[in-house]
């Protein structure tokens, strides 16, 4: 028990100058322990409403890395990335595949040493063709599995090297795993869990330590899950590559548009995507090897064993005008971020991973 007295006092003024101070006595109020912290509390964490929470608007660069077909092009190009992003301090997420790790790995040892140690670099993994979560590619029958044999082979697929010619593994190591050993960390997002298998997939990608899984649904929130998973919260997937070049793109006027949606009730994650390849190529890499119709639709895939060779004489180099134009875009998206850090804040896997134990 506590006591708290209130004493006042009374100024009494004497004769020669000299005053006499009496007290005048009040009443005691008895306060208990525990009602004196309940008064301390609610002097001092008052927690804000919904309505005062502020949120914030998110800028995702995000590099989906997949050209294993022209590996020399493809680690000169993450390098000019990985320097302009060191340049304006900005974060950048890239998206790797199995295989084209390990062609860094045997190519280009330091890219790999950058991706590992960057402290704007977060990598992130995904599959391509001719995985067979990747969709018309399940040529080991998956959907005819049971859910045990399903999660088996799915967890042998993610930690042992993929045959890009005949869709099967190989006795070495390879797939999530490995690139998971290469970092020295668990890449935190992951792709293509939804749909026939994606809730074993799921399971044996979270075991080995992801996080998230992109679903490009639009209007997703940090803490919303799939198959346990939490979704990447996207509100608005730009795919910046598909802006023509060398034409100038106004920044100001597309990230107005971009952020029309926002109007302060939840936070809000624009993701700018672009494919390694779209700096150097006409069209995608490994298309001519497994779709006949690889230059249009690519809904009819071809039976394996695929030809590993039928890229070189279809796909096409950009021209310097070309190749040119979207390194400038690039930067111009950049340089409108780094402008604008006021209102834009950039992020990575690295800074969602802190949101959500934030709201855990």
């Amino acid at each position: 028990m506590k006591k708290i007295i209130l004493l006042s006092f009374t100024l009494l003024f004497l004769g020669g100058g000299c005053v006499s101070i009496e007290p005048i006595e009040q009443e005691v109020i008895t306060v208990t322990e525990e009602a004196s912290e309940e008064m301390l509390d609610e002097a001092t964490t008052t927690e804000p409403t919904e309505e005062e929470v502020e949120h914030s608007i998110y800028v995702q660069f995000v590099v989906n890395v997949h050209d294993w077909v022209f590996p020399e092009e493809s680690a000169e190009t993450l390098d000019r990335l990985i320097d302009l992003h060191e340049e304006y301090q900005i974060p950048v997420e890239f998206h790797l595949t199995g295989a084209t790790t390990q062609n860094y790995v045997d190519i280009s040892p330091e890219l790999m040493e950058r991706l590992r140690t960057s402290e704007y670099v977060a990598v992130s993994y995904h599959v391509r063709p001719p995985h067979p979560m990747y969709s018309n590619f399940d040529t080991v029958g998956l959907r005819d599995m049971s859910a045990n044999d399903r999660y088996e082979t799915l967890f042998a697929f993610e930690s042992h090297r993929l045959d890009m010619e005949t869709g099967r593994y190989v006795d070495e190591p390879g797939g999530y795993q490995f690139l998971k050993d290469q970092l020295g960390y668990a890449p935190r997002i992951v792709g293509a869990t939804n749909g026939r298998g994606g809730l074993e997939y799921s399971r044996v990608l979270e075991e080995m330590g992801a996080l998230f899984t992109v679903l490009h649904e639009g209007g997703s929130n940090l803490e919303d899950k799939v198959h346990g998973l939490n979704k990447r919260p996207e509100d608005q997937e730009v795919k910046l590559y598909e802006f023509r070049v060398p034409d100038r793109f106004d920044p100001e006027e597309e990230f107005a548009e971009w952020t029309e949606g926002f109007d302060g009730s939840k936070d809000w994650f624009v993701n700018l995507k672009y494919h390694e390849n779209n700096f150097y190529l006409g069209g995608t890499p490994f298309a001519p090897i497994y779709w006949e119709d690889w230059d249009g639709d690519r809904k009819e895939a071809f039976e394996p064993p695929y030809d590993l060779n039928a890229s070189y004489d279809l796909v096409d180099f950009r021209s310097e005008a070309q190749q040119k134009g979207h390194w400038d875009l690039y930067t111009e998206a950049l340089d409108y971020v780094d402008e604008n850090l006021d209102w834009l804040t950039p992020i990575n896997s690295v800074d969602l991973e802190g949101m959500l134990e934030n709201i855990q």
